[in-house]
Order: structure tokens, then sequence, then C-alpha cells
């Protein structure tokens, strides 16, 4: 863990080929990948190449023909090949999604189907790998409840994940990550209750301690911020942010003797918020600026990134009417990228529209909704001989909602379990094996005197993942602390968000390598997150 990881991104336009460069390497290994994007006859081509030693290949094509929108992703590494197809069509009410990864005997394999066919969209991915298995679980779904799972484990050093959302008087989301007994570990926890939505982070590592910290709360006009992290040979970095008329931002991140420097400035005015975003790498400078009003129930974005003389601008306008929230999207460099988006809620459905052009247009639909109680998921993937089976059955009954899941590859079989009620407390309890090896996972909140408790139980063979919850909500705040512990290192979070005609939230995550990786080449790091209530996304 004392070397460092680097990353590197480029991407230009030229004669309707967007190119993009990315290096990454750490100490004297280099991985290399390069992405080639174009539209013709109505194909959006992708190429990508990636290579560490020897080469894996990518490629993408993608086009829309006879109400059929076809993917197919191909990589292979060496000799040893690892393959991807994706098909999503729509036709006769179903939508279907194809993904397919492997690798050799030792089989890396990920399956994605969604369609929509007897008032039922449902997605799933699993990926793993042989016996030390790296698998991510995804299921989203419209029944009083819409949660997802995504774990992730390898050997027995367990580098792991956890992803859950679910809507029964809570929502909330877990994301745990760690190696070895030096743990480096991560947690984010969102749920929305008395209508706020919060989140808190803590990181750090070992005696070299990479560490952050994030405090975000709104009271008496005042927003706070603060992120520190250093490693060894000291990587620094710096967040502070309030908010009182105006909210500053200063970021500053080195390794050696080059700096990154970054500041961020936002302020309202006439009911515009204001952000300014400068970034600077050596003699090199980035810079970003944002505006967001609302107006006549109309939410506007701007966002204007430069590096040097070239200018890429970014523009969003988001409404609600007639129970329609409305999103639409505009970036272009040069050229012109168009997104729209549009989502609503009629007869207990959710209708979701999505819509991309750059010259044509690439349509998406998606729809969501609960029926009879009960919804299905099959799934069924294979590699040669082997098949890989999943099964997912979740239904609402009493109070409780029900979940199962299975999949088996050849002999080894991998279950899942999800039971989840509310009486005064919401209880949930997950468990899903491979093999012998079990991962638990308990779910505990409740209330009592304006305060919602929430304990969290994950484990894995002997070693065991505690996690404990707490929020109360105190004159038009709701506060939310995290404690999370791995054997003798403990992590803690602090989460909180409030809602005044802007639901703000504050989640941070983030690893000693990520930071490393913060140099000119990551503009769209910083745009990606720029509407003023995410500025500590920036980091």
């Amino acid at each position: 863990m004392s070397c460092w990881l680097y990353g590197w991104v480029t991407c230009w336009y030229s004669h309707d080929v967007l190119y993009g460069w990315v290096t990454c390497w750490y100490s004297h290994d280099v991985l290399y990948g390069w992405v080639t994007c174009w539209y013709s006859h109505d194909v959006l081509y992708g190429w990508v190449t990636c290579w560490y030693s020897h080469v894996l290949y990518g490629w993408v094509t993608c086009w829309y023909s006879h109400d059929v929108l076809y993917g197919w992703v191909t990589c292979w590494y060496s000799h040893d090949v690892l393959y991807g197809w994706v098909t999503c069509w729509y036709s006769h009410d179903v939508l279907y999604g194809w993904v397919t990864c492997w690798y050799s005997h030792d089989v890396l394999y990920g399956w994605v189907t969604c369609w929509y066919s007897h008032d039922v969209l449902y997605g799933w991915v699993t990926c793993w790998y042989s016996h030390d298995v790296l698998y991510g679980w995804v299921t989203c779904w419209y029944s009083h409840v819409l949660y997802g799972w995504v774990t992730c484990w390898y050997s027995h050093d367990v580098l792991y994940g956890w992803v859950t959302c679910w809507y029964s008087h809570v929502l909330y989301g877990w994301v745990t990550c760690w190696y070895s007994h030096d743990v480096l570990y991560g947690w984010v926890t969102c749920w929305y209750s008395h209508d706020v939505l919060y989140g808190w982070v803590t990181c750090w590592y070992s005696h070299d301690v990479l560490y952050g910290w994030v405090t975000c709360w709104y009271s008496h006009d005042v927003l706070y911020g603060w992120v520190t992290c250093w490693y060894s040979h000291v990587l620094y970095g710096w967040v502070t942010c309030w908010y009182s008329h105006v909210l500053y931002g200063w970021v500053t991140c080195w390794y050696s003797h080059d700096v990154l420097y970054g500041w961020v400035t936002c302020w309202y005015s006439h009911d515009v918020l204001y952000g300014w975003v400068t970034c600077w790498y050596s003699h090199d400078v980035l810079y970003g600026w944002v505006t967001c009003w609302y107006s006549h129930d109309v939410l506007y974005g701007w966002v204007t990134c430069w590096y040097s003389h070239d200018v890429l601008y970014g523009w969003v306008t988001c409404w609600y009417s007639h129970d329609v929230l409305y999103g639409w999207v505009t970036c272009w460099y040069s050229h012109v990228l168009y997104g729209w988006v549009t989502c609503w809620y009629s007869h207990d459905v959710l209708y979701g529209w999505v819509t991309c052009w750059y010259s044509h247009v690439l349509y998406g639909w998606v729809t969501c909704w609960y029926s009879h109680d009960v919804l299905y998921g099959w799934v069924t993937c294979w590699y040669s001989h082997d098949v890989l089976y999943g099964w997912v059955t979740c239904w609402y009954s009493h109070d409780v909602l029900y979940g199962w899941v299975t999949c088996w590859y050849s002999h080894d079989v991998l279950y899942g379990w999800v039971t989840c009620w509310y009486s005064h407390v919401l209880y949930g309890w997950v468990t899903c094996w491979y093999s012998h090896d079990v991962l638990y996972g308990w779910v505990t909140c409740w209330y009592s005197h304006d305060v919602l408790y929430g304990w969290v139980t994950c484990w894995y063979s002997h070693d065991v993942l505690y996690g404990w919850v707490t929020c109360w909500y105190s004159h038009d705040v709701l506060y939310g602390w995290v404690t999370c512990w791995y054997s003798h290192d403990v992590l803690y979070g602090w989460v909180t968000c409030w809602y005044s005609h802007v639901l703000y939230g504050w989640v941070t995550c983030w690893l000693y390598s990520m930071m490393c990786c913060m140099d000119g080449s990551h503009a769209g790091t910083v745009m990606c997150c720029m509407d003023g209530s995410h500025v500590g996304c920036t980091v």
C-alpha cells in the first residue's frame, strides 16, 4: 500500500469521432486504456482497448433498427477470452437485456436481464470468479418497497461492497469495502424520514492514516463540511464548505512537488445559486462555472468548464408539472449531445423515459409497477456446458416483504433470502451463501422519542461487520450517526440533509488511490456534481 496508483483521462472530438485515452499505472506496471466512439448510419460504434502487459480488447456497437436496439460487447485477454454480449429491444411489451461475461475456466461472468412483461420490470446483475467468489447483485422493482443489493468480495482477504435501498418508511443504502487486516473501508447510508435525506462518511487506513471527516447541517444558515486526507509522503486534501449567504469551498491536493488546487464558491442572490470552480495542476488551469435557479416550478442549471482555450458547456433543466417530472440535459464540446428524461406516476405505475441523441436518436423506456403482490425473476447464464441459473421471487403479505434468490453454477449454489417487516420496528434479514461459506445480514430500525435507530450486522464466515445508525429530527434538521466496525477497526459516519426548496444531500466516499488521480485531466469529476447542493462532490 506504499505505492501509488496514478490515473489520467484525455478526451477529444474530431471528425464526428470522440477519442478518449485512459492511462493508469501502479509502480512500474502500467495499465493503458483507449476509447473511441463514433456514430455512422444509425450505428453508434465504440472501441475500448486496455492492456496490462498483454492486451485486453473491448468493442461496443449499438444501433436501432426495426424497434430493436442491439448492443455488442466483446472483451478478451490473450488466449483466455472474456466475452460479453448485450441485446436490448422493445417489442410486444417486452424489454429484454442480456449481458454475459466470462473468463476461461475460472469463470468471471455477469448477467443482466431487464424486461417488461406482466406488469413487472426487474433487473439482475451477478458477477463472480471461481471459488474465491467476486459477485454483485442488483435488483430493482416497485412494490411498496424498492430495493437493490450489491455484494462483492474476493478470497479470505475480503473486498466487498453492499448496497441496499428500499422504501418502507425508510429508504437507505449501504456501501462497505475493505481489504486484509489493515482495513480500508467506506460506509454510506441514506434514508428518508420526515422529508430528510442524509448521509455521512469517515474513512481511515492503518497508521499511515487516510481519513476524512464531513459534517453538514443547516442551522442558522450554516453548512459546514470538512475533509482531510493524507498518506505517508503526503497526499493532502482539504475541503471546507459553509453557508451564510455565501457557500465557500476550498480543495487542495498535492503529491510530491506537483500541486492540484481547487476552489469552489457558491452564493445565492435573487433566487439564483451561483458557483465557481477553479482547479489547476502546476501551470495549467481548469475553470468551471455553475449557475442554478428555480423559477415558475423550473429548476435551471448551467455548467461551463474549460481547460486552456477549449470549453465544455452543460445545461440542465428540470421541472414538475401535472404529476410529471421532466428533465433536460445538454452537453456539448463543439458539437452537441442532447439528453431528455421524463418520469411520472399514474395509476400505480411509475413510468420513465430516456432519450439521448447525437444527430440521430437513441431512445430508452422504463416502466415499473407492482401487480398481484408477487414479483418473479428468472436468470440463466451459461459458459460452454456449465449453466448459471437464477430465480427471484418477492411478495408482500401481512406487512412482510419476502424475497428469495437462487443462483447456481454446475453443482455450487448461491442462495439468497430477504425478509422485511414492520411492526413499530422495521426488521430486515438477508442471507446469501455459496457452497459452505455464508454471508448473513440483519437490519433493525425503530422509532423512539422522535429518534430512528438502526442496527446492521453482516458476517461472512467468522468475520463480522457491525453497523449502527441513529438519527433524530430537531429544529428542521434530521441528524444521523453511523458506526461500523470490522474486527478491532472502527469506522464512524455522520449524515445530515435538509429540505428547503431544494433537497440537499451530502455523501462522500474516498480511497487513497482515488485521491492520487486528482489532476487537471479529471475535469469531468468536477462537472458531474455541479448542482450547488453537491459542491462537496468535487472532492
